[in-house]
């Protein structure tokens, strides 16, 4: 789905600490790694001596993380978008200019 026109390519592979991504890093921008926080937000979750600030603390992070992914998505959604409008404006020009040639 994210490994972009690589269709037969796998997007990413899981590894022990996270994931290896192919294409673009939209999920590993900036240092913030997604599948690294959820991995690390698991463990904490399923190590019984985790204390209840180590749950905490953890689940902020991981909140922080997240956000901070969705933010990456957005932006790379919205310059995405901004290339498609250019391409249709570019097709819609083409498409008059093969009329007015016609």
């Amino acid at each position: 789905m994210y490994a972009g026109f690589q269709s037969d390519s796998k997007p990413f592979t899981a590894t022990a600490t996270g994931a290896s991504y192919y294409g673009d890093s939209i999920f590993q921008a900036g240092g913030n790694d997604i599948f690294n926080t959820y991995s690390d937000l698991i463990a904490i979750l399923d190590n019984p001596a985790s204390t209840d600030t180590d749950v905490t603390n953890a689940v902020a992070a991981a909140l922080s993380s997240i956000d901070c992914g969705i933010s990456t998505v957005n932006n790379t959604r919205s310059a995405v978008g901004t290339k498609l409008n250019e391409l249709d404006a570019l097709n819609e020009s083409g498409e008059s200019r093969k009329l007015q040639y016609a």
